[in-house]
């Protein structure tokens, strides 16, 4: 008689531990497969007795992907957003609206970094709460 453990990962996301005699198995499989597709015969025949190991909930790296894209989503729907660049702001206007107030009340000469503007620390705070106060949302770009 030969006695095995096996750990399946069940469809909702449980580590089953699966312990089966190899003999029986074999010798009962067929039938039980063909009288029942979802495998219910042979957890019903005896031959497996299974017992949940853990629960296994969603991974980190999925978690924090989906983290991510939510977060992402939630940037993009803002007017600005901006990024904290060692000793400058890097301010990124996302909207029509954005673009239109950066062109009337940023100077021309403001430094440009492709397509943000590059804002000295000393001077954000006062440009975040004018952009505030004209209605625009800002949203911080980690």
């Amino acid at each position: 008689m030969t006695i095995r453990t096996i750990n399946i990962t069940g469809a909702a996301g449980d580590i089953v531990a699966v312990t089966y005699n190899l003999e029986e198995l074999l010798m009962n499989v067929a039938n039980a497969a063909i009288s029942n597709h979802s495998g219910k015969a042979i957890a019903q025949s005896g031959l497996f007795k299974a017992r949940v190991v853990k629960r296994v909930t969603e991974s980190y790296k999925t978690r924090r992907a989906r983290e991510r894209t939510e977060y992402r989503a939630e940037v993009a729907a803002s007017d600005f957003s901006y990024r904290f660049a060692g000793s400058i702001y890097q301010l990124f206007p996302q909207s029509e609206a954005a673009q239109q107030w950066a062109i009337e009340h940023l100077p021309n000469d403001a430094p440009r970094l492709g397509n943000s503007y590059g804002i000295e620390y000393r001077f954000f705070e006062t440009i975040e709460q004018a952009i505030a106060n004209a209605g625009l949302t800002i949203k911080e770009y980690r």
